[in-house]
C-alpha cells in the first residue's frame, strides 16, 4: 500500500489546523479588551514570526544590535534553558542555564547592551527598567504571539523558501496563527533571499503579502563570515575536510555555504536547541579520526552548546551569519525599528 502524500495529510489535518488558528484568533480578540496588555514606558521592538522557528530571528537581533546607537536590552524567553524566571545573561554563562540563543547574542554585545531572559515578558521588562535605568530600547525576541505585552514595533520575519502566505496553521503547516495576523506588523521581512532573486520575484512576493498586511515589505539575504578557529591549533583552511555539525532549524542553508569553502566529509544533523553530551563529543572525535577530518565546522549557536564539552583535542571552526539588506531597505528598517 502506498503511503499518503504530504499534501493529502495536510488536508486530512486541516480541521485541527482550523481549530488551532481559531484559538489564536480568539486570543488576539481577547487582548484587544482594555487593560489586557502591558505597555512599557520606553520603545519595545518585537522580532517575531508566524511560523514555528527557522526564520532568522537571532541573526536579525544581532544585526539590529550592531546598528544601534542607544543603550539596548534584549529580552528572550530563553528556550531550552534549565533555569526559571528572570535572569541577566552573563558572558560566562552556559547555554544550559540561559539558552543557546540568548548566550550567542550576549557574546557579541557592546558595553551598553545587555541580555535578559524571562518567560513572563511583562515581568522581564519591569525588572529591566529597575536593573538597567540607562536602557532606551528593548528588543523582544520571539514575542509576536506574546500578547500580554504591547510592543511599539513588530518586525515580522518570513522565510522566503517557506513564505507565510503559502503556509497553513499547525499541524497542516508551520503557522502558529492564521496568515491574517501579519496585519499587526510594522514591517514584513522575507529572510534568506538568494543574491540573484530578481525584481519580478520580489514583486510577486510583495503582491502576495499585500493580501494580509499593509506594512512595508523588505527582503534580506544571508551574509556568512569567514570561519573562525575557536578551539585547537589549526586555523581554517580553504577546502579542508571537515565534519559538519548542526543543531539548528533548516540547516540546509548553512551546509550549502559550508560546501562552497570546505570539503564536507560528513554532516551530523541534530534537533534545534538539542543539548550536546559528552557521549556525543566522544563520537565526534572518533568519527573525525575515521574520516580524516581536519576540524569540526559548526554554527555559532551550536558552539554555545559545545562550550562545556571535553573537546580540547578537536579543532573547531565556527561560521557566523547575519542578514544582508540593500541600502534602501536597510535605512527603511532602521527608521522603523527606532534604534537610531
Amino acid at each position: 500500500m502506498q503511503a499518503p502524500s504530504f499534501k493529502l495529510l495536510q488536508w486530512l489535518l486541516m480541521p485541527v489546523a482550523l481549530i488551532w488558528g481559531a484559538v489564536g484568533l480568539l486570543r488576539r480578540w481577547w487582548y484587544v479588551l482594555p487593560g489586557k496588555r502591558y505597555q512599557a514606558p520606553l520603545p519595545v521592538v518585537c522580532v517575531g514570526n508566524l511560523s514555528a522557528g527557522g526564520t532568522g530571528k537571532t541573526p536579525m537581533i544581532k544585526w539590529l544590535l550592531s546598528r544601534s546607537r542607544v543603550p539596548v536590552a534584549v529580552l528572550s524567553r530563553g528556550y531550552g534553558r534549565r533555569s526559571k524566571g528572570f535572569r541577566e545573561v552573563q558572558v560566562n554563562d552556559s547555554a544550559a542555564l540561559v539558552g543557546d540563543e540568548p548566550l550567542e547574542i550576549r557574546k557579541i554585545c557592546r558595553s551598553e547592551q545587555r541580555v535578559f531572559v524571562c518567560e513572563n515578558r511583562k515581568e522581564g521588562i519591569q525588572q529591566i527598567l529597575k536593573l538597567f535605568p540607562a536602557c532606551r530600547l528593548i528588543i523582544m525576541d520571539d514575542g509576536y504571539q506574546h500578547l500580554r505585552v504591547q510592543a511599539q514595533v513588530y518586525l515580522l520575519l518570513s522565510d522566503v523558501g517557506r513564505p507565510f502566505f503559502r503556509d497553513y496553521p499547525i499541524p497542516s503547516g508551520w503557522l502558529r496563527e492564521f496568515r491574517g495576523a501579519a496585519r499587526h506588523a510594522q514591517a514584513l521581512i522575507f529572510t534568506k533571499c538568494a543574491p540573484d532573486m530578481n525584481a519580478q520575484k520580489r514583486s510577486d512576493f510583495e503582491q502576495q503579502a499585500r493580501r494580509y498586511t499593509k506594512a512595508p515589505v523588505l527582503f534580506s539575504g544571508l551574509s556568512y563570515s569567514a570561519a573562525l578557529g575557536v578551539q585547537g591549533h589549526v586555523e581554517p583552511e580553504a577546502q579542508a575536510g571537515v565534519l559538519l555539525i548542526t543543531g539548528v532549524a533548516q540547516s540546509s542553508y548553512f551546509r550549502r555555504q559550508a560546501e562552497q569553502h570546505y570539503s564536507v566529509l560528513q554532516h551530523l544533523e541534530y534537533n534545534d536547541h538539542e543539548p550536546y553530551s559528552e557521549e556525543q563529543a566522544d563520537t565526534w572525535q572518533e568519527l573525525m579520526k575515521r574520516i580524516g577530518a581536519r576540524a569540526i565546522l559548526t554554527t555559532r549557536k551550536d558552539w554555545m552548546r559545545m562550550l562545556h564539552l571535553n573537546t580540547a583535542s578537536c579543532n573547531i571552526w565556527v561560521m557566523d551569519v547575519l542578514p544582508e539588506f540593500n541600502p534602501e531597505h536597510e535605512q527603511q528598517l532602521l527608521r522603523i525599528a527606532c534604534i537610531w
